[in-house]
């Protein structure tokens, strides 16, 4: 799962999942008006 907010201070807003493997890059088009911002990533490693 990918989150998102704009300040360390606010709770994160869960994304819709959008990288899957092999993409290894995301070009965030809903946030890119925002000046600063922040990601927190899951990653869930195949066996």
């Amino acid at each position: 799962m990918e989150y998102w907010t704009d300040s360390l201070t606010n709770s994160f807003t869960e994304l819709p999942p959008v990288v899957n493997y092999p993409q290894n890059s995301y070009t965030d088009s809903l946030h890119n008006a925002e000046t600063a911002g922040f990601y927190k990533v899951e990653v869930e490693l195949l066996p």
